[in-house]
């Protein structure tokens, strides 16, 4: 017999919903109406991002603003491809992965300069370049772009503002990579360094700080020119990290700096021994964080650089 049916619809990628009402064919018959998707104009009770009539396709509560409890929002999880129902957040460990060509050898995570809901990484990936890796749905990364470098990737950092990607190739040479299209990275430029092995490279305010054996490069970003070049006390750098108005770097001995970079000439304010060898270099919240290496049983150092007087 025929039935009056209701069907609701909703888009997450978009945040689309639809309503159709009819009445069903006959048994054995088929019959239906289109759907068409707009802008909710249902109450977001819960205020998690999601409305009402979207919650209610979905399966999850509007009066919650996480359904099931696991820390991550219905929305959150939704735009991260979870399950906003299924009661748990991410598991512990990898949860994905995807192959690239080359070795994957450092990654910095960016927005889309296309569309500011997705998040990309963009990957260094030695031997053969750069891969640009669609990471918005945490459990199917995809590649979408990538570009093959002679000479090879080791690091690269990105200036959000001019859209461009520079990328250290460890030896005396910085490209400079359009990524208007992350889909198709495009090659502007490169510029010869007087030096060799430069292996790390941060940007902050149009400046890229890349670093040699015992130097640092100072680079405008827009133009691809060599601003200036300082030379530090540190012997072999194993790699570099900004916070605002601070770089530090790390050297092999192991040995830690402190630069001041307030008027985009590093200066130097402290420097500190640590107890084992340094490895990767990380920066926020006036602490270094630094992975051991051969010489500490695992784990990391940690470093107050809040206060450098």
């Amino acid at each position: 017999a025929s039935r009056d049916v209701t069907v609701t619809v909703f888009q997450p990628r978009r945040m689309l919903v639809g309503q159709s009402n009819f009445r069903s064919a006959p048994s054995g018959g088929t019959g239906g109406s289109p759907i068409l998707l707009r802008e909710s104009r249902a109450a977001d009770s819960d205020g998690d991002g999601l409305p009402d009539d979207a919650e209610f396709v979905v399966g999850t509560r509007s009066d919650r603003i996480d359904t099931d409890g696991d820390g991550f929002s219905d929305l959150r999880e939704l735009e991260l491809g979870l399950d906003p129902t299924g009661g748990r957040g991410l598991p512990n460990g990898v949860i994905a992965g995807i192959d690239l060509l080359g070795e994957a050898q450092e990654a910095v995570l960016i927005e889309s300069p296309t569309d500011p809901t997705r998040t990309l990484a963009l990957v260094a990936t030695g031997s053969y370049g750069l891969d640009v890796v669609d990471t918005t749905q945490l459990l199917s990364p995809m590649s979408i772009g990538r570009m093959n470098v002679p000479g090879g990737v080791g690091d690269v950092a990105y200036d959000p503002g001019l859209r461009i990607a520079v990328a250290a190739d460890g030896g005396n040479q910085l490209h400079f990579v359009d990524l208007a299209d992350p889909t198709n990275p495009d090659l502007r430029f490169s510029l010869t360094l007087q030096g060799s092995g430069i292996r790390r490279i941060e940007i902050r305010d149009g400046l890229a700080y890349a670093t040699g054996y015992d130097k640092i490069f100072v680079i405008d970003v827009a133009s691809a020119t060599l601003v200036r070049t300082v030379q530090t006390n540190a012997y072999d750098i194993v790699d570099i990290a900004i916070d605002g108005d601070l770089l530090t770097l790390i050297e092999s001995r192991p040995r830690l700096y402190a630069y001041s970079i307030d008027n985009g000439e590093p200066i130097l304010e402290d420097q500190l021994n640590l107890p084992s060898s340094a490895g990767k270099l990380f920066l926020g919240g006036g602490i270094a964080y630094v992975t051991a290496g051969d010489g500490f049983a695992g784990g990391f150092s940690t470093v107050s650089v809040s206060d450098r007087r």
